[in-house]
């Protein structure tokens, strides 16, 4: 697989200190918390009641922040996905509902 449009990727050397990611089997395109909620659920990450907490916000900025704040708060500090789309790994530290990702290659 490769990435489209990317012409001169620029590589860094980092150290990340990720000590306890969520793994999801599958890349959502699209992360934010009405796309990730129903797979935390099904996984036991988090209730159904937090889920229909954060399903019920209208803003989705609002329902993201709510996410992490629960996912923060269960002492997650990221998420482990299998990319789909991108010729790259991702780990993704608060970029899953609207911050930064770091690639992984």
């Amino acid at each position: 697989m490769k990435d489209k449009g990317i012409t001169n990727p620029i590589y860094i050397k980092a150290y990340l200190n990720i000590t306890n990611p969520i793994y999801i089997d599958k890349d959502f395109l699209n992360w934010n918390a009405d796309q990730v909620v129903t797979d935390l659920d099904k996984q036991g990450i988090i209730s159904s009641e937090d889920g229909l907490k954060i399903l019920n916000i209208a803003d989705l900025e609002l329902k993201n922040s709510k996410l992490r704040e629960i996912l923060k708060n269960k002492g997650y500090d990221g998420i482990v996905y299998n990319n789909e789309i991108e010729a790259i790994s991702f780990l993704m530290t608060n970029k899953f509902l609207g911050r930064t990702q770091i690639q992984i290659k």
